[in-house]
């Protein structure tokens, strides 16, 4: 018998209750405060757990025990805040003191900034991606710090219409604060060149690649939408249960996944922000691994008539993408 006691689920600010997982052989029992129910499967075991069968009374008793423990909650979280997993940067050094952290998990270099230039000069951009025929994905490899924007606009952007320059200059921007922030205590080298390689990916997309709940299997990447809907990353702590799970306790992860994204949906990260993700394969600076803590995240759902361009900045040896078989995303 494993049993594991793990979850906080939340309804917003809202605790809704504690969840015990009790896996005996094939079968699984959820726990919810004193009450007992079997499911045969973790989605009807998390379903049965927050079904709302008490008695009035019995609901009012909850909701006061929920209140008291969501203000610890609360409490707790204003207190670790600078700790709970998700760091906000402003420039490459930021990103690479926040990312050497164990405790941090994404860090998000907001640039509102960025998102101004491109609306004010790259309409010819849009324009020339709206009527463009299909989907594609360019990719190259560079030198991760000397990277330039003319050899972006080579080897990404040949061809692209004028105000190309602007994007291709911030590609190589990203590119540069992506090896600052990775590279920078030379762990994740892994042997490779004294000047590390990254691949970097530019994709228009017209469909959904990848709406299922996930880590990556490398050790970091980079993830910006220059135009269309964003990557959703889940909050830090609701991550470490998922990840954990899908590390150690695989039975239960469909159920928990399914209860983050009834309870505590992941959040889009903003148009042009950086946000650059810990993968399973992350090597701390005293040698420990990521294993169980890779911060879990989805693509969003492209409508149809709907598109996206997305960057995506990967190291040099990154290997499998997801913990599960489906297509690779962004």
């Amino acid at each position: 018998m494993r049993v594991y006691r793990m979850l906080l689920v939340r309804r917003g600010a809202t605790l809704v209750g504690r969840v015990s997982v009790v896996v005996v052989g094939n079968g699984i029992i959820v726990k919810k405060r004193r009450t007992v129910r079997r499911a045969s499967s973790p989605l009807s075991a998390a379903m049965s757990a927050l079904a709302a069968r008490a008695t009035p009374r019995a609901r009012a008793t909850r909701a006061d025990a929920c209140s008291r423990a969501s203000r610890r909650v609360r409490r707790v979280a204003r207190a670790a805040s600078a700790t709970q997993g998700e760091a906000k940067a402003s420039s490459a050094v930021d990103a690479a003191s926040s990312l050497a952290l164990k405790t941090t998990h994404v860090v998000v270099v907001a640039r509102e900034a960025t998102r101004e230039r491109l609306d004010k000069d790259g309409a010819n951009i849009v324009a020339w991606l709206d009527a463009y025929d299909g989907e594609f994905v360019r990719t190259s490899r560079f030198v991760a710090r000397e990277v330039s924007a003319d050899d972006v606009a080579r080897e990404l952007l040949a061809s692209w219409p004028s105000g190309s320059d602007v994007l291709a200059a911030d590609i190589a921007d990203v590119v540069r604060v992506f090896a600052r922030a990775v590279y920078e205590d030379g762990a994740q080298t892994r042997g490779e060149a004294v000047e590390p390689e990254v691949v970097v990916t530019l994709s228009l997309l017209r469909s959904t690649l990848c709406s299922k709940l996930h880590v990556d299997h490398t050790s970091a990447r980079a993830m910006v939408t220059y135009y269309g809907a964003t990557t959703e990353i889940c909050a830090p702590e609701t991550s470490r249960v998922i990840a954990w799970a899908n590390a150690n306790a695989r039975a239960v992860c469909d159920g928990l996944k399914w209860m983050c994204e009834r309870f505590a949906p992941p959040t889009p990260v903003e148009r042009c922000d950086v946000a650059i993700l810990k993968g399973e394969d992350w090597v701390h600076a005293d040698g420990e691994r990521n294993a169980g803590r890779g911060i879990v995240h989805r693509s969003p759902l492209v409508g149809e008539g709907e598109w996206r361009l997305t960057l995506k900045v990967d190291v040099g040896s990154y290997g499998k993408c997801c913990d599960v078989e489906h297509d690779d995303d962004m």
